[in-house]
Order: structure tokens, then C-alpha cells, then sequence
């Protein structure tokens, strides 16, 4: 990558288009996150103005969320295909299309300039000319906005033809635009309030979600809030709303032994100790040592019990973890297909030998934390995915292998939708993540 230039902040907006365009381009050549992509380029083009950051952040995933769509409207008016192109003004493209075709409404005269200025600076001169061209073939009309694309089209485009397929077999054609249209969206990010030091005064931050009084939706903008009061505090904690009602599904008695099987950094392990401050005994067990080393810290915030914290890979054995236990949620490792809008990265990384690779892991995982659960007890198993193999397809394998288990024919209050085994939050028809879970109780050999 050649220097970048000292005048790269004389152009209104030109910083911001090559924060994203730079982050996108790590995402795609290095498999990058784009939130840690974003960092990365901040730092490289030398900025630290939170506005300017924000508005990257936003191209940034917005762009990735479109980019099937923004592809399939470039790649007619470039002779040789996108692929054609070098790493950058690919990015610097595609972040222009998605302000001329996506939610941003940026005026087109304004996306074409800052977008050539962009490929210019940024060290592709000899292709400003080429870039000029497609953007206003584009964008014919400089005193209007470019017609966003139709359902459609939008359905056939937002996702990869594999993944697009496996959606319509799981969900039907007729439900694709709205799994499509959520796919593009701006994701909604939410609280949990904690019920043992809520005081009862407002968290001006959103609304409460209609799905739980204890959910408060964050309004637009609300920003970082890493540092807010209620979270200092442990009044709330940042948690996606269709995680914590997957959570809730898990039955907790008073003295009741709970493992969290795969704990991650403890926010779910938080909301069972919130909501059963009388447990017997509390596990709180990940394959991944650091993520598991923010479970003490994170339950001293909410003013909560201690729980055993284990290191363990389930597919090896338990870690020394002996049960019984009455309770165990597996959140298990999966495609996160029902995390399309919040996390793009997704869509275009995963491919069908992941999920393949991914169900293997999860029948694992189930085989071996099955053992801990005591006669009369209950596994909640839930992934955030909208594929059926990983699903109730998952779990039907395992009943069939396991018939001491059996799926509780619990009724599932909205909004869950329920199948015959477990149910699922389905997102459009929601507004959280997608999340499939079946509560399975163990009976007596």
C-alpha cells in the first residue's frame, strides 16, 4: 500500500470513505472482522476523530451487508469484472454504489466526486477516469437519488447462490425478500436490565422491546456505552435481545446446578445468575481461556455470586467437569446465519464444508454435555442460525441417539415460532437475531 497522502483530510468526507474502503479491503483479502478492520485502517489513514470513525463504521458495514446487490449492478459496467481490479478501488467502488443504492441517500453528484478523489489519493490515479465513468453510468441523474433495487432483485442478490438456496429450502421463496431485507438492515442493539439492581428510574437509551419488559431496545446513535452509568454499575448489560430470550427458555429452580456449557464471556452465564440468585451451583465452561477469563469480572459487575469458571473442549472429554447438573445451556458454536445484519462478514466468509464442519462439532458438544445432566433434568440447546441441519435437524439426530432425552412439548411464547421440535425466532417477523431452541429433558433410564 503506498502512503498515504498528507492532504487525504482536504476533501469533506474523503477520510471517512477511506477508513471503510481500506477496513473492507483487509475484510476480503485477509479475513479480517470488519470491526477490527476498521481499527486497523483508523490508524493508517491517522484518525481518531470518533465522528469520522463512526460514519466508516457505518459505510463499512453497510457496504458488506449489500455487497451481492452492489456487485451484481458494478460488474455489467466494468469491461473485465470487479475481479479485475486492484483491492482498493474495488472497496472505493462499492462503498459509492451502497451510498447511491443503499439507505445512505447521498446525493449522487457528491458519492461520484468523493469516490474518484478517494481512487485517486489513494494512490490508483491511472483508474480515477474509469471510476468517474461507472459511477455516473450508475447514477445517471445527478439531481436525484438512484432507485433502490427491487424485492427481487434483492432476494436473488443479498446472499451467496449456496447459502441464498438453503434459505428458500428452510424457509420458502415467499419468506426470502423479508430474510433478504433484514439482511441488509441496521441491526437493533439492546440492554438487558438487571433485575436485582434495577431502581426502577429509566434508562433514557431506547424503548422497552415488546418481548420482555427487561429488554431495552437502543435507540439510533446511541453510540458506545461501554462506560455508560447503568453498565458501570451493573444496572444493565449489553446483550442482543434474541440471546437473552433464548436464555430465558432454560427452567432454574432454586437450588437448582446450572453448567453454561459454552459460556463465551459469561453474558448469558449473567442472565440465568440474574434471574436464579438461589442456585445450587454455577459452571461457566468455553474452549477459549481468554473469553473465559472476563466471566468473574463480568459477574462481580451485576453484584452475582461467583460461579466455577473450566476451560474445556468438549469434543476431548469434560476438563474434570463432573456433573450432575439440573440445568445446562449450550449455545453451540454454529454458522451464525441468524446473524447476517449484525454481523456481514458472514455471508460472504462462510462456505457449505463450514456448516458441514460446524454440525459435526455441535453433535459433539451434545454427546458429551448429555452425560451432566441429571435424571428429571433439562438441556437447552440453542444456536443463532436459520439453517435446519444445524437445528431441529441437529437435534432429532440426537434424540434418535439418546432416547432417554426427549423434547418438551412446552408451549413457545411469542414471538417464537414453534416446530415440531423447539422453535425460532425468526428475524424479520422479530426484529432480534435468528435463534433456533429445543428444551430436551432427561427421564429416568
Amino acid at each position: 500500500m503506498p502512503r498515504l497522502p498528507d492532504d487525504l483530510f482536504a476533501v469533506p468526507g474523503l477520510p471517512s470513505r477511506a477508513v471503510a474502503a481500506l477496513a473492507l479491503r483487509r475484510v476480503e483479502r485477509d479475513r479480517a472482522y470488519v470491526t477490527k478492520a476498521l481499527e486497523a485502517a483508523a490508524g493508517e489513514v491517522g484518525t481518531t476523530d470518533p465522528a469520522l470513525r463512526g460514519a466508516a463504521t457505518d459505510l463499512a458495514f453497510g457496504t458488506w451487508r449489500w455487497r451481492g446487490i452492489l456487485d451484481a449492478r458494478l460488474a455489467p459496467l466494468l469491461p473485465r469484472g470487479l475481479e479485475s481490479l486492484d483491492d482498493v478501488t474495488r472497496q472505493v467502488l462499492r462503498v459509492a454504489a451502497y451510498e447511491l443504492l443503499g439507505p445512505p441517500a447521498v446525493p449522487p453528484h457528491a458519492a461520484v466526486h468523493v469516490a474518484v478523489e478517494a481512487v485517486r489519493r489513494l494512490g490508483r490515479r491511472g483508474l480515477a477516469g474509469l471510476a468517474n465513468a461507472v459511477l455516473r453510468r450508475l447514477a445517471p441523474a445527478e439531481d436525484r437519488a438512484v432507485a433502490a433495487p427491487d424485492e427481487p432483485f434483492v432476494a436473488r442478490h443479498a446472499f451467496p447462490s449456496w447459502l441464498r438456496e438453503r434459505l428458500a429450502a428452510a424457509w420458502g421463496e415467499p419468506r426470502m425478500p423479508a430474510l433478504a431485507r433484514w439482511s441488509l438492515a441496521v441491526p437493533t442493539r439492546a440492554l438487558r436490565r438487571n433485575r436485582n439492581r434495577h431502581d426502577g428510574g429509566a434508562l433514557p437509551l431506547g424503548s422497552t422491546s415488546p418481548h420482555s419488559p427487561l429488554v431495552l431496545r437502543l435507540a439510533p446513535g446511541a453510540g458506545d456505552l461501554r462506560d455508560h452509568p447503568a453498565i458501570r454499575t451493573g444496572r444493565a448489560t449489553v446483550q442482543e435481545e434474541g440471546a437473552f430470550l433464548a436464555a430465558e427458555r432454560l427452567p432454574l429452580p432454586p437450588g437448582a446446578r446450572v453448567l453454561d456449557a459454552c459460556a463465551g464471556r459469561g453474558t448469558k452465564t449473567g442472565a440465568l445468575a440474574e434471574r436464579q440468585t438461589a442456585l445450587g451451583r454455577l459452571v461457566a465452561a468455553d474452549v477459549h481461556p481468554d473469553k473465559l477469563s472476563r466471566v468473574p469480572g463480568e459477574l462481580q459487575r451485576l453484584g452475582l455470586p461467583p460461579a466455577e469458571c473450566r476451560a474445556v473442549d468438549w469434543t476431548l472429554g469434560t476438563a474434570g467437569i463432573a456433573g450432575p447438573f439440573d440445568a445446562v445451556l449450550v449455545d453451540a458454536p454454529c454458522s451464525g446465519t441468524g446473524t447476517l445484519s449484525r454481523r456481514p462478514e458472514i455471508r460472504w466468509r462462510l462456505a457449505p464444508d463450514d456448516v458441514a464442519r460446524l454440525v459435526e462439532l455441535q453433535a459433539a458438544i451434545l454427546r458429551r454435555v448429555a452425560d451432566l445432566v441429571v435424571p428429571g433434568g433439562t438441556l437447552l440447546y440453542v444456536v443463532c442460525s436459520l439453517l435446519p441441519e444445524e437445528g431441529a435437524r441437529q437435534v432429532r439426530g440426537f434424540l434418535a441417539d439418546r432416547p432417554e432425552f426427549q423434547a418438551e412439548p412446552a408451549s413457545w411464547p411469542a414471538p417464537w415460532e414453534p416446530h415440531e421440535i423447539g422453535a425460532t425466532l425468526f428475524p424479520p417477523d422479530t426484529g432480534t437475531d435468528g435463534f433456533y431452541a429445543a428444551l430436551l429433558r432427561r427421564w429416568p433410564a
